[in-house]
């Protein structure tokens, strides 16, 4: 992973992760990016997608790149990660709004509440907040199924409104004009970065590393041979996409 030193202070950064084959064996590669260019900041192979080792891979990272803000995927195990940096945390509105779209499709009936939730999370404002706080209230009291029982339709929408509730502060990150913390003298510091919506950079990069290629379908010999011809192809891949290139000199 680069140092600050050699990249410069990188405020907010795009964090995903996929499976390169070497040796025959599935390897977890983790991928850093700027998220507003696309540039791929940093490689790290990881022993798991989970708990201590993904936190590892982050508090290090954001510590030593100066990062106030992560992107990620609707992966549950960046939460605590990005807790745990003390950073804030974006998850990215296309995952979200395509998993919860799936499981609102897999919900019969309620299409009144379906609809409400749909243009919740289209507009992210005041409004939509209090209509989804409204929402949960009408079916917080829902009973859980017991052992051997399938979840009723109301309950569903019970744990789906509190999910997106509890989530709503890492759905609506990129909105905030000012940082949640305030200088010495309690004045509000004003956000001099933006982030996005999305974490689409951050998968661009790994599409770019050549993962569909049908070299990497068969597999690498090595690791080292690994981790170099994805990271000279996701790089070289975003120079050719009109990204800073500057990743290619670190």
């Amino acid at each position: 992973m680069a140092r600050r030193g050699q990249l410069g202070k990188r405020e907010v950064l795009g964090f995903d992760e996929t499976q390169l084959k070497v040796s025959g064996d599935g390897v977890t590669v983790g991928f850093v990016t700027d998220p507003e260019s696309g540039e791929l900041v940093g490689m790290r192979v990881l022993a798991s997608r989970e708990g201590e080792e993904l936190a590892k891979w982050l508090c290090e990272t954001a510590q030593a790149l100066g990062c106030e803000v992560v992107v990620s995927d609707e992966l549950e195990s960046y939460k605590p990660a990005a807790e745990k940096a003390g950073v804030e945390h974006q998850l990215c509105l296309a995952h979200w709004r395509k998993a919860v779209a799936n499981r609102l499709r897999r919900l019969e009936g309620y299409s009144q509440e379906k609809k409400l939730i749909g243009e919740a999370l289209k507009r992210l404002d005041g409004p939509a907040l209090k209509s989804m706080r409204w929402l949960h209230s009408q079916f917080r009291r829902a009973p859980a199924p017991r052992k051997g029982q399938k979840q009723s339709r109301a309950y569903a929408l019970r744990m789906l409104t509190l999910d997106i509730l509890e989530n709503w502060n890492r759905l609506t990150c990129y909105q905030k004009a000012h940082k949640p913390l305030r200088d010495n003298l309690g004045r509000k510091v004003p956000r001099r970065y933006r982030v996005p919506e999305t974490n689409n950079a951050c998968e661009n990069a790994i599409g770019r590393s050549g993962k569909i290629r049908h070299k990497a379908m068969r597999g690498y010999k090595s690791l080292r041979s690994a981790l170099l011809s994805t990271f000279m192809l996701a790089s070289l891949g975003g120079v050719l996409a009109g990204v800073s290139y500057s990743s290619l000199l670190s």
